[in-house]
């Protein structure tokens, strides 16, 4: 998921010439998030990616193509017996 969101947003970054500091404000809402994120060194919930991506998506610049991107299994948690 972590090189997913890093290629979508290096596109995003290549078709509007904003910073990374930019998107991360943007989308995340923190303007270290992603640096952070994309380091290694921080997390965040699938409901919030979820949400990052669906408004990335909505922002797509006009003309801009879409990265390739993996698929991601997610497989779900054990049940404890």
């Amino acid at each position: 998921m972590r090189a997913n969101l890093r290629s979508i947003v290096a596109a995003y970054r290549a078709a509007t010439g904003s910073t990374l500091a930019q998107v991360s404000k943007r989308f995340y809402g923190n303007a270290g998030f992603l640096g952070s994120f994309f380091s290694g060194k921080g997390s965040v919930s699938l409901q919030k990616l979820d949400a990052m991506l669906a408004a990335i998506t909505s922002e797509w610049p006009p003309g801009a193509e879409w990265p390739y991107c993996r698929a991601v299994i997610i497989k779900p948690p054990r049940r404890r017996r």
